[in-house]
């Protein structure tokens, strides 16, 4: 059976030694994987000349590669040839259980996204309206500007009361406040001007 794709798992990047390997180290491990997976002999590989062979280099260069990895347990040589260390166990195929394990994990967490989106957009709907209502109800700016409008209109309360009172006439004191008031007066009473009697023939 002839395989198009292997499987490169994710704990890949929490394997410490692994990633701190060299860069040219490290993509021969992937290409050691990927060579697994072609030769199709539950994780044995070519022969090193094959090897160097196909990945264009030495066998210097394999044989170092190779002896890297089997420092840290990837790879171990055995009398039919190097071999990929639980080759078999992770490109195995997934369980059927497995398989509905993973698929109600993925439900159950597209469900809870869902969920939050629903929250979060419930939220952002309460927000623009409390900021609607407020802005009905208190049409000015803020409190600071009420409070200054506020002040500013006891001033000029304040200010009339002062000129008021300078000016010296108190409506209770003054006889004749209508005479006061009308212009040319100046306090005096007013007199009646005397009818001359008509003339007799």
């Amino acid at each position: 059976m002839a395989y198009y794709w292997v499987k490169l798992h994710l704990d890949i990047l929490d394997n410490h030694r692994l990633m701190q390997l060299p860069a040219h180290i490290f993509k021969r491990y992937i290409s050691f994987l990927l060579l697994a997976r072609e030769h199709n002999r539950e994780g044995l590989l070519d022969t090193v000349p094959n090897l160097a062979w196909r990945l264009c280099t030495t066998d210097k260069d394999i044989l170092k590669a190779l002896q890297i990895l089997a420092e840290l347990g990837i790879m171990a040589e055995t009398p039919e040839g190097w071999l990929m260390v639980d080759f078999v166990s992770r490109q195995a195929a997934a369980t059927t259980y497995e398989r509905v394990r993973k698929a109600r994990e993925r439900k159950l967490a597209s469900q809870e996204d869902e969920t939050n989106r629903y929250i979060n957009s419930y939220e952002d709907d309460k927000n623009e309206k409390t900021a609607v209502v407020k802005a009905v109800t208190f049409p000015s700016t803020s409190a600071s500007a009420a409070a200054s409008f506020s002040d500013s209109f006891d001033s000029i309360s304040i200010s009339d009361s002062i000129s008021d009172s300078g000016s010296g006439s108190d409506p209770e004191s003054d006889p004749d406040p209508i005479s006061r008031s009308r212009p040319g007066s100046e306090g005096e009473p007013r007199r009646r001007k005397a009818r001359s009697k008509p003339k007799h023939p």
